[in-house]
């Protein structure tokens, strides 16, 4: 229904503004040292964190939910 969609993306869209702002405050801070657009790096980590959701929900277990945010991560270095 087209309220529900309303919804998850207004919902995504607060989720990638809340990673834009920690990553900008986090490269201000020099704890993030990649030069990669920090926009696009917002919209990465919510497709990691949309696709880890579905993988817990299939039945993904600690480890290998960890392997992904761990990848994941790796590309702030």
């Amino acid at each position: 229904d087209e309220e529900a969609h309303a919804v998850a993306i207004h919902l995504l869209e607060n989720l990638e503004g809340a990673f834009s702002r920690s990553l900008r405050r986090a490269r201000r801070d020099g704890e993030i040292q990649t030069r990669e657009n920090l926009r696009d790096l917002a919209r990465y980590l919510v497709g990691v964190h949309q696709a880890l959701n579905v993988l817990a929900r299939a039945g993904a277990g600690e480890r290998e939910l960890r392997g992904i945010v761990r990848i994941a991560l790796s590309v702030l270095r």
